[in-house]
């Protein structure tokens, strides 16, 4: 690892064997950068080639950090990549994870890393119209009151009652 006053962090690692102390390819190799005080982190996947060497590089411009990674050239972006959470005065926890099918597994604690504080996101010019409203307070009308089941059965009478009446004059009537 190493901090050039251009202000680029470089970071340049080899997975060997422990036994053959050949390279070796792990099948998923992870930067993980976490801020201990707010608890967020973010994850940025490590090309590991075939001997296993892998370069990792976090550079400033104007104040701004981007990364970069083996085959491919820093750019000035307008914001840092979104594997680096948000950050306070706190330094970043830098740890290097390993997977592979074959080899154990490994978490490898790197270093601190002291990034400027982030800017607070600017605010969406709606978002004054979309806040919490105020919970919906239902109210029921009181139960309605239902007439006694002789006055209901009295008028059910006298509305089926023209029916009736046309029923029987209808097979009365002669054809």
């Amino acid at each position: 690892m190493t901090l050039s006053s251009s202000n680029v962090l470089k970071l340049s690692f080899q997975v060997v064997d422990g036994k053959g102390g050949g390279g070796v390819q792990p099948h998923q190799t992870f930067l993980r950068f976490y801020d201990e005080v707010s608890g967020e982190e973010g994850i940025q996947p490590v090309r590991v080639t075939a001997g296993g060497k892998a370069k990792f590089e976090l550079v400033s411009f104007f104040g701004m950090y981007i990364a970069s990674l083996r085959l491919m050239s820093p750019q000035n972006m307008a914001k840092p990549p979104s594997s680096i959470p948000p950050t306070s005065t706190a330094p970043l926890k830098v740890t290097l994870l390993l997977g592979s099918f074959i080899h154990s597994p490994a978490k490898i604690e790197l270093f601190d890393l002291y990034l400027p504080a982030s800017h607070p996101p600017s605010q969406h010019p709606d978002e004054a119209s979309f806040h919490v409203l105020p919970t919906i307070q239902h109210t029921f009308r009181p139960e309605q009151k239902v007439p006694p089941k002789f006055i209901s059965a009295a008028f059910a009478a006298f509305v089926v009652s023209p029916w009736v009446i046309l029923l029987a004059l209808v097979h009365l009537s002669p054809l």
